[in-house]
């Protein structure tokens, strides 16, 4: 599908430019490390296929995004 050759992550860095900078940040890779982690394990106990280990686990942490954005309105 061509949707799956398009690079979210530059499209979306316009937006949000943490997403070209982010990779440099000292310490960062121990959070890719984890979150990958959390990816296999999550996939591996639901016996979740890829696609839907990534948006299960984008939505959680919306979810979580939402909760403390409405604690700081």
């Amino acid at each position: 599908m061509m949707v799956d050759e398009i690079d979210w992550s530059g499209a979306w860095s316009k937006k949000y430019p943490i997403l070209v900078s982010y990779k440099r940040i000292q310490g960062i890779n121990f959070y890719c490390q984890k979150i990958s982690k959390l990816y296999d394990a999550c996939k591996n106990e639901f016996d979740f296929n890829d696609e839907d280990a990534v948006i299960l686990l984008k939505d959680i942490l919306y979810q979580k995004y939402k909760v403390e954005k409405s604690k700081t309105k």
